[in-house]
């Protein structure tokens, strides 16, 4: 009974607090909307619709001055005035694109691209992107002179917005104006012509992609509609995808290792055996084997299973030893002591001994001063070259550090390979401070000669005197 009494009462607590809580931010809502949002509605602007510049109404506020000087406009562009807040710019972008005549939005568009406006890029970009829209409505041809005239990639932002907006008005005209382009610029003109046409058949869009002299892409665009749809069923859309797919073609391979990725999330790493066996065209497989297989192992919980699954494909599994080369860097990055304990599990084998130094160079990457510190723990074979990646590696971020370690290496080989690895990169870093540690060594240091002696090219590069 007193339980549920507490109970109660904490609930009602509760209750009240939230009230409370709900009141106040009701009130303190009412005063920022009252004091910052007093006037009417204007036109707002929606940078991110089909063809990246449609237009549309939003709830954007002004005072009604300021209402007046947007539709007030001035002869040159470069003497708007401009808000300063990035909802009011898109807002009256939104006016002023929508008062202009077609001689204004020709004259305007010419003196964007003068460097005496001086604006933010964001701003000329998206005004240029609502002008070009604007004319593309009204004289698509001017719009698309205004947009070759232009480089990458300023040229096909603006020339797909100019496609898109000609083709729903003008599928025919479109599909004629786009003839004329070269080939890279047809590419984009036609993805904006696809995107314009809602419905339009698979053979519709085949025809149009041949008349571009691009027939492939009618199939890429479908493939690329099939994953923006998301996918529900990847086994059977694999299957469907690799039917069509063009051998040697990058885009469709790339849509490939999408569903097959999409496949192994579904189903687990075994579906993969299925994956390359209905893979008949060698090419293909081995950048879809590349392109998955490296994707699985980028997670670091699914780096060591992709390592056994590979591992234990015959020699004649696509890319076996560059994909399980890539597995082990990624592998020996994120937990090197695991590849270490697994490595040494191996029979005595080149493929052991580069798994072992692949474990120390990341080692030396991520700990360089606890390896220069151990390195008589690394393999003899591996001690050169992993000192100097770790000596490297610590002069980057503290010189001292590296100097002091390099000195307490025992075995006087050892120490001079290093030390010269040091000197060497510490050059670049910075050389005078490099020459006076050098040149500061006690006469007596075996070391100082070496160093000295192999750096006296740069002494002489940089003081000739």
């Amino acid at each position: 009974m007193q339980k549920a009494v507490s109970t109660r009462l904490v609930l009602g607590i509760a209750l009240v607090f939230g009230l409370l809580l709900g009141f106040g931010s009701i009130t303190c809502g009412f005063r920022w909307f009252s004091e910052d949002r007093n006037t009417e509605n204007i036109l707002a602007i929606d940078f991110n619709s089909p063809g990246s510049g449609t237009t549309r109404i939003g709830a954007q506020n002004f005072t009604n001055s300021t209402k007046s000087e947007l539709t007030e406009l001035p002869d040159r562009i470069t003497n708007l005035t401009i808000p300063t807040q990035l909802f009011h710019q898109k807002a009256a972008i939104a006016t002023w694109t929508s008062i202009l005549t077609q001689d204004q939005l020709l004259d305007w568009l010419e003196e964007s691209i003068h460097k005496d406006w001086q604006v933010s890029t964001f701003f000329r970009t998206e005004f240029q992107k609502a002008m070009v829209e604007r004319l593309s409505q009204r004289s698509p041809e001017l719009a698309l002179e205004f947009a070759l005239d232009r480089f990458e990639p300023v040229r096909s932002s603006l020339g797909s917005i100019v496609f898109f907006n000609w083709a729903v008005k003008d599928l025919n005209g479109a599909i004629e104006a786009a003839k004329s382009l070269d080939l890279l610029d047809r590419y984009w003109a036609l993805r904006s012509i696809f995107e314009s046409q809602e419905g339009l058949a698979p053979e519709q869009q085949q025809e149009i992609a041949r008349a571009l002299g691009d027939e492939t892409y009618a199939l890429t665009f479908y493939f690329q509609s099939l994953l923006a749809e998301g996918i529900e069923d990847p086994e059977n859309v694999w299957f469907e995808v690799l039917e069509l797919a063009v051998p040697n073609n990058r885009h469709h391979e790339t849509i490939l290792e999408a569903v097959a990725t999409a496949w192994i999330h579904q189903a687990g790493l075994e579906a993969f055996n299925e994956i390359s066996s209905s893979i008949k065209d060698r090419s293909t497989k081995n950048s879809v084997a590349l392109g998955v297989l490296l994707d699985f192992a980028d997670v670091p919980e699914q780096t060591a299973e992709a390592f056994e699954y590979v591992f234990s494909q015959n020699d004649e599994f696509p890319w076996k030893e560059p994909i399980l080369n890539s597995i082990i860097w990624r592998w020996a990055k994120y937990d090197p002591d695991a590849v270490l304990r697994r490595a040494m599990t191996l029979p005595p084998s080149h493929f052991k001994e580069s798994m072992i130094e692949d474990v120390y160079h990341g080692k030396a990457l991520n700990d360089p001063k606890s390896i220069l510190s151990n390195l008589n723990t690394v393999p003899r074979q591996h001690q050169v070259h992993i000192g100097k990646i770790a000596v490297r590696a610590l002069s980057e971020s503290s010189p001292s550090d590296a100097v002091n370690l390099v000195l307490q290496i025992d075995e006087k080989r050892l120490q001079h390979a290093v030390g010269v690895a040091l000197v060497h990169h510490w050059a670049k870093l910075d050389l005078k401070d490099m020459k006076t540690w050098v040149l500061s060594l006690p006469e007596n240091e075996p070391l100082r000669d070496t160093l000295v002696a192999s750096i006296s090219h740069l002494f002489v590069d940089s003081d000739p005197q």
